[in-house]
């Protein structure tokens, strides 16, 4: 089954729900993030209920989750390249041999997509 919960309206200080839209949107959006969000996070958890799968979706809140993803796989990105040149560093025992490692490493990644979309011709997802 599903449920769709909505916030009523007019917000406190307005008299229409029309009434200046936007500013009455923030209010709510602020109003979830700071008070509902993180008890939102822990009941979509798959680990919180093993007889229902909980989802929410909020317009107001997609650009603040999405940038919230991209932080956690930017930062899961930097720890990789990190942990790959610390390695490297230990094990070659020259701090520029391991930079330059990590140069030839990271310099790889734009000349393969280069032969895989512009030589070969492969579509990302055809």
């Amino acid at each position: 089954s599903r449920t769709l919960l909505q916030f009523g309206g007019p917000v406190a200080g307005f008299n229409r729900t029309d009434e200046d839209k936007s500013d009455q949107e923030k209010i709510v959006k602020d109003y979830v993030l700071d008070n509902l969000y993180d008890e939102m996070e822990q009941v979509a958890k798959k680990s919180h209920s093993k007889e229902t799968n909980t989802y929410y979706f909020m317009g107001a809140l997609i650009f603040d989750v999405f940038i919230q993803i991209l932080i956690a796989d930017a930062l899961k990105a930097i720890a990789s390249v990190l942990l790959v040149f610390l390695y490297l560093w230990y094990m070659l025992g020259s701090l520029f041999l391991a930079a330059v490692g990590m140069a030839e490493i990271l310099l790889s990644l734009p000349c393969a997509w280069f032969l895989f979309r512009g030589i070969f011709q492969i579509g990302y997802f055809s």
